[in-house]
């Protein structure tokens, strides 16, 4: 019953961490950051005022959310580079960098929706599945190395009994779970439904005050009436998304 759920969030960046450790991405990483402070100096800066354009944004290494912010921005000053500085990138470095940020974009996405305050286990299950479809779609060797790193990672969050108990009365991806999945599942309920009988016996008095969260779902993105994201589930359907694995009952 003291079993804890790990934060899909921070897992979920973890995994985007791992990605942009490789060599192949630290380079042109490296390459942005130097064109990023030089637009940063006081010449840039100014001549970028009198254009009308955006200041350049300094990502924080350890926070890559801002990394991705810092390549966006960079490419939404790519007109202002071409005529004004154009020793800082060539062609190539700019690519990569376009690519850079289309790949990390459904990341991004799924990091902002899960931040959200009225999520629910089914809910982040969903965000993650979302993403894993669009990094399947986006099928380019960075969107590659991104999803073997979250499915990696997921047994971590997925292959734990309070959030297997969470699916198993969420009907939305009930039926992508495996039958030990299940199992556990109930073997969970069942004993927390007997812990809170013991309570309540102790404590008669004792009220539970329960938010009303019977909108919370239209709340989230549009998973739920999203086409391509129905047939996507509905894929999984025959394939076991929860298959054994010894991470099962990983606790914090």
């Amino acid at each position: 019953m003291t079993t804890c759920v790990r934060c899909a969030v921070h897992t979920f960046q973890l995994s985007v961490y791992d990605t942009l450790k490789e060599r192949s991405i630290s380079g042109i990483l490296s390459k942005a950051r130097k064109a990023a402070k030089s637009l940063r100096t006081q010449t840039y800066s100014a001549w970028l005022k009198k254009e009308g354009f955006k200041q350049a944004i300094l990502d924080i290494e350890t926070r890559w959310n801002s990394t991705y912010n810092m390549l966006n921005r960079l490419l939404e000053l790519r007109k202002f580079c071409s005529v004004n500085a154009k020793k800082l990138l060539n062609d190539h470095d700019w690519d990569s960098i376009h690519n850079l940020v289309n790949d990390l974009e459904p990341a991004k996405t799924a990091t902002i929706q899960m931040q959200k305050n009225d999520l629910n286990p089914g809910d982040c299950f969903g965000i993650w599945l979302n993403t894993q479809m669009k990094l399947k779609k986006l099928n380019t060797p960075l969107s590659k190395k991104l999803l073997i790193n979250i499915n990696n990672r997921k047994d971590s969050i997925f292959h734990n009994p309070v959030f297997e108990s969470a699916l198993y009365l969420d009907l939305r991806y009930q039926h992508l779970m495996s039958e030990e999945s299940k199992s556990r599942a109930v073997v969970h309920l069942i004993k927390t439904w007997e812990l809170l009988n013991r309570l309540k016996n102790r404590f008669p008095t004792s009220t539970v005050e329960t938010e009303d969260n019977s909108n919370s779902h239209d709340k989230i993105i549009d998973n739920n009436t999203d086409d391509e994201f129905q047939v996507y589930l509905n894929s999984l359907s025959n394939s076991q998304e929860f298959p054994e694995s010894s991470s099962s009952t990983t606790t914090t």
